[in-house]
This record gives C-alpha cells, structure tokens and sequence, in this order.
C-alpha cells in the first residue's frame, strides 16, 4: 500500500509491502484514487530503490532483542520508493496514502511504458518479468528526434555491447527493417572503433552465444534466429610499417583481404582540400583560423606537384609559375608535370607537411 507514514507528491512515493509481497528494482506498479467527481486517477511508476527496517529498534543492539531474543516489542517493515511515469488521465495529483499498489500487468503495462502512444514500437530489451521493453522509432530516426544517450560503468560490457545490439535490432531483425521502411536499402550506421580490433569482427557469429541461456529473451524480442551482421564493410587505417607504395592494414586479427585500408596521401591531401578538416568550426567569429585555412589550403594546391619517381603520393612543394591562377577549381584543372626533389621541400607524410607550414607560411614569412 502506499505509505501514509511519509508524504506522497506528484513525482515519488513510497509502497509498504505485504508479508508476502516482493517487489525488486525496474519493475513496473500501478496505484489507482477515485477522486471527489468520481474520476478514476490511475499513477504508473516504476520502482527505483528497497529498504527495511524494525519499526520499534532505536539501537544497533535492538535489532537482536526483537528479532530473535523477542525480549523487546517490534515489527519488520519493508518499502519501495517508487518514481511516478505517467498518471492516467494527465492530473498532478499525488497517489492517495493507503491506496493498494499492484504489478502493472496486460494494459496498465503498457499505459505505464507509453505503448499507447507509440508511432513506431521498436523491441530495445527485457523487463524483470522476461516482457520486451520498446522505444519510439520516432525519436530515434530524426522524426522526432534523433539522439540515445546510454550510460554504465566502463569496460563491463554495457554502453557499446547495447549500441551494437540497438542496430542489430534495427538493421537484422523484421521490424528494425519494417521499421526503416522504404528508406531501409539506403541507410547505413558509421561505427566507430574504440575497443582495439574488437569490432572488427561484427560480420561474425559469437562464439559464447550457444553456451548461454539467451535464446528466449531473443525470441520475447522477436528475433528468431539472432547472429552475426549482414553486409558490413571495415575500414582500418594504414600500418605505419608500409613502406614503398604498400598499403598494408595496422590490424592484427583479420585477414587483410577483409578490410579496407582508409587514408589519403600527400597528393589526395592536397588535391581535395582536406586540410580544412584538420580544424573544428569557428562559430563565434573571434577568430581568423578559417580565413587563414583557406588561404593555405589554396597556396597548397599552387604549390603542391607530383614527386617524381615516386608511388606513394609524394609530393615536391616548390615555388609555381607566375601566371598560376589562385582559384581552386582552376588550378585543379591544370596538369601537374611531376618534380625531382632537388625542386622543392619533399612531402611524404602529414609530419613532412607540417615542418613545411612551421617554416614557410609562418607569421614571420
């Protein structure tokens, strides 16, 4: 019942438990009040904390007397604090004290949890009595929104494990692809690898997964046969240990055959203006950072030729002829003869161009 010994109010209260009556955290409860018009007033919430104690016990040492020496009068009390989600119709009005609180099963559930409401139900995980959770596909598509904020102690598989498994259920399963609709053959999610070579394994099955008690949770979700991703594409940056034109992949665990080796040589760097990238946006206008960018970046294409010789996208960095225009798109569309070294500053990695800005772009210059 809900406790008449503390205050109730719109947003928390606290229930009393029956002897027989167990309540643990996550699950769901509904309390219903007849108010003075008759209206029935039905509060959702869903329980956030347990506590117990000896009504009667002003000592540690009480404890024993009334528990099992029973020398002293006494009598254990347990509650659950309860945070209100929804009340039914959309009154604040706190739940009435003594008012029965049971389990929100069959409709109150879903009153409790806005299924209701929801547009686009999408299965994101189980409740403590085995049911699927959803969440509005609408606030997760940029219909209504576009942003997951999932939170957990670091390294004990929460935060990324839960990302992966939120675009497995949108990208492999019936509804996700539902879901997606006539948009599905054209998206696709960016992920970010911050867990060594980890995820470089997604396109495969897990091996732990037959030897754990899982499968009907997946199958409360709707997934019948879960496994691996389908149609995923790795990318992993260059090794530092390529050398002569090579393009090897600094990965360890997956064949090189697999993977697709992302980054940009000197001449695509310079060519495609990439070095705007390398600086965030400059929104308040307090600085000139973007009006000296793009004056660099266009004095880098002037500059820029190929090395002769050369496989790995080297460039030489030399004065150019008199007459080079200084529009972009122009000076793109000129044919670049290659150089020798002896020509000009050799720039064969971002460290080289760097060296090359310090000295020749330099304020005192």
């Amino acid at each position: 019942m809900v406790d008449g010994s503390t205050p109730t109010n719109t947003h928390r209260f606290q229930v009393v438990l029956f002897e027989d009556a167990v309540a643990q955290l996550d699950e769901l409860v509904v309390t219903t009040r007849t108010l003075p018009d008759g209206t029935q007033l039905s509060h959702y919430g869903i329980v956030v904390e347990g506590t117990g104690t000896i009504e009667g016990a002003e000592f540690p040492s009480d404890t024993h007397r009334i528990a099992h020496a029973r020398t002293m009068p006494g009598i254990t009390s347990r509650r659950v604090e309860v945070q209100v989600l929804r009340t039914v119709p959309e009154l604040w009005l706190p739940p009435e004290p003594g008012a029965r609180v049971e389990r929100a099963t069959g409709q109150d559930r879903e009153h409790a949890l806005f299924l209701d409401q929801m547009e686009k139900p999408l299965p994101v995980g189980i409740d403590q009595s085995g049911q699927p959770l959803f969440a509005d596909f609408s606030f997760l598509n940029g219909e209504k929104g576009g942003h997951v904020s999932i939170s957990g102690v670091s390294g004990v598989a929460t935060k990324t494990s839960y990302a992966l498994f939120l675009l497995y259920m949108i990208f492999q399963t019936e509804a996700g692809r539902h879901l997606l609709g006539a948009h599905a053959p054209a998206t696709r999610a960016l992920v970010f690898n911050v867990k060594g070579e980890d995820l470089l394994h997604l396109d495969r099955k897990n091996s732990k997964f037959d030897r754990q008690p899982t499968a009907s949770q997946w199958t409360q979700l709707g997934v019948q046969t879960p496994g691996a991703f389908e149609r995923v594409r790795l990318y992993a940056p260059r090794s530092p240990r390529s050398h002569d034109g090579a393009i090897a992949a600094d990965v360890s665990s997956r064949a090189h055959r697999d993977l697709t080796v992302f980054g940009w040589t000197p001449w695509e760097f310079v060519r495609q203006g990439l070095l705007r990238f390398c600086f965030t946006e400059e929104e308040d206008g307090r600085t000139q950072v973007s009006f000296i960018e793009q004056r660099v970046r266009v004095q880098l294409a002037r500059w820029a030729w190929p090395l002769a010789g050369a496989t790995d996208g080297a460039v030489v960095l030399c004065e150019p002829p008199a007459h080079t225009s200084y529009v972009l798109s122009r000076i793109l569309e000129q044919k670049r003869d290659p150089r020798t070294a002896g020509e000009g500053a050799v720039v064969e990695n971002f460290h080289d161009l760097l060296d090359f800005l310090t000295e020749r772009l330099s304020p005192r210059r």
